[in-house]
């Protein structure tokens, strides 16, 4: 994602948002999300209300640092570190085996967790300041996903804590983004 650009004070303002257990519309890899801490029960079941989405079925959540996953995903070797790292071309969420210490508000009551490392650079700064973040589309449940900010803005505005600056990987990219690639850690199947 080249030529993308925030100052520091609209970092902060984000920061301070989150950091209070607001939610957001940010912008990601792919399309706009809602947002918010994932250690934020409240604002994780404020935005699965905002979306009239049900609990059972998870949520994405993002990271910038492999220790973000420490308490939350089953331990992995410094190699499987190393590999889930690496920059991908194409945004891959991954499933991998929850811990126990994964709140069923995130994981849907599963076993297991769905984790992406962001490259979009505001969601990776903001990550790099606050650890996880719940990141889903900023759509009402079986409804259109928003490409742009003015949509968020339209459809969520009155709901939400604050809708942050800049473009989604969809804006940025000719002819738009697919959503991420889904896989399965443990087995490499694709999900989606």
């Amino acid at each position: 994602m080249t030529n993308y650009h925030f100052s520091k004070w609209q970092l902060y303002q984000a920061e301070s948002v989150l950091s209070n257990e607001g939610v957001v519309a940010c912008p990601t890899e792919t399309v706009w999300g809602l947002g918010c801490l994932a250690n934020s029960e409240r604002a994780v079941r404020r935005i699965l209300q905002i979306k009239a989405r049900a609990l059972s079925k998870g949520l994405i959540l993002l990271a910038s640092q492999p220790e973000h996953l420490q308490n939350w995903v089953a331990p992995l070797s410094a190699r499987e570190i190393e590999r889930l790292f690496q920059t991908n071309e194409q945004p891959t969420t991954w499933i991998f085996k929850a811990t126990a210490a994964a709140p069923s508000w995130i994981t849907g009551g599963r076993d297991t967790i769905a984790i992406r490392v962001t490259t979009h650079p505001l969601m990776r700064a903001l990550c790099d300041r606050l650890g996880l973040l719940v990141s889903t589309s900023a759509n009402r449940s079986g409804k259109q996903v928003a490409k742009r900010r003015i949509q968020c803005l339209r459809w969520f505005k009155s709901e939400l804590d604050g809708v942050l600056p800049g473009r989604c990987g969809d804006e940025m990219v000719e002819g738009g983004m697919s959503p991420s690639t889904i896989i399965d850690w443990q087995t490499g199947q694709r999900l989606r």
